[in-house]
């Protein structure tokens, strides 16, 4: 996964609290754990990247330069 795919859906892990709304940016560091696999409403079977975030570091909204 390119770390400039920002389209991914990964389910992160994290031992603390943060507070983000709709849309916040991020720099996420941690470990990958494989993957997350679930049954959605639908009945539809569903795998996704799950990690587990050692350190989040809020960057804002995307409407601010964020890099």
């Amino acid at each position: 996964m390119s770390p400039r795919n920002l389209m991914a859906i990964i389910l992160i892990e994290y031992d603390g609290t943060e507070k983000y709304i709709a849309e916040d940016v991020s720099n996420v560091y941690g470990e990958m754990t494989g993957e997350h696999s679930y049954q959605s409403q639908a009945g539809w079977d569903i795998s996704i990247f799950s990690m587990f975030a050692d350190y989040l570091n809020k960057k804002g909204s995307p409407k601010q330069d964020c890099r």
